[in-house]
């Protein structure tokens, strides 16, 4: 997918990679997990209620619930591997672009020069690790991605993250370069 980034007259590619590693569980999933099971249990009780007394339509409207349960428990971590293991992130001098592959293709640009100075985590052996624009995203971000608030934030944009890239520091340190 790098093949049909578009470069404008004298912009220039420095640097370009993928997740190396992808982990199951984020920080935020720590807040999310709990509050996904206490759903996925409630939809439980609900079902296997709607099944002993309940009409039709209110067993139907019960799996729905339990649908996107599953989704919400389990789902939404595994689709957030083959997102990131399809992931390609093009740093140029002028911004970030990461185009996603699969399961549906998706393409973020954004300028330098609207970024915040970028921060970094890094593994326990400093080989991999992440960098965001300001801060990390945070839980409500989370639950944004898994489709939470969507009503009340609609048109802010996600915050930019490189998720799990060899060498971080040094991709951090083109990128600030890249921003002054």
């Amino acid at each position: 997918m790098q093949d049909d980034l578009q470069l404008s007259t004298g912009e220039r590619v420095l640097w370009t990679g993928e997740p190396q590693r992808v982990p199951l569980f984020e920080r935020t999933d720590w807040a999310i997990v709990p509050l996904s099971l206490v759903w996925f249990a409630f939809v439980l009780v609900w079902e296997a209620a709607a099944i002993a007394t309940g009409p039709v339509f209110m067993q139907v409207w019960g799996g729905l619930f339990l649908v996107f349960g599953l989704y919400f428990t389990v789902g939404r971590l595994f689709v957030r591997q083959v997102q990131r293991r399809s992931t390609t992130y093009t740093v140029t001098d002028r911004r970030i672009v990461a185009q996603r592959r699969r399961p549906w293709r998706r393409r973020t640009e954004v300028y330098l020069r609207m970024l915040q100075p970028p921060v970094m985590r890094e593994d326990a052996t400093g080989d991999t690790g992440s960098i965001a624009f300001g801060e990390f995203p945070g839980v409500m971000d989370a639950l944004r991605d898994v489709g939470m608030q969507r009503s009340w934030r609609r048109a802010e944009q996600r915050p930019m993250v490189l998720h799990g890239i060899a060498r971080p520091r040094h991709v951090r340190e083109v990128i600030a370069q890249a921003q002054r």
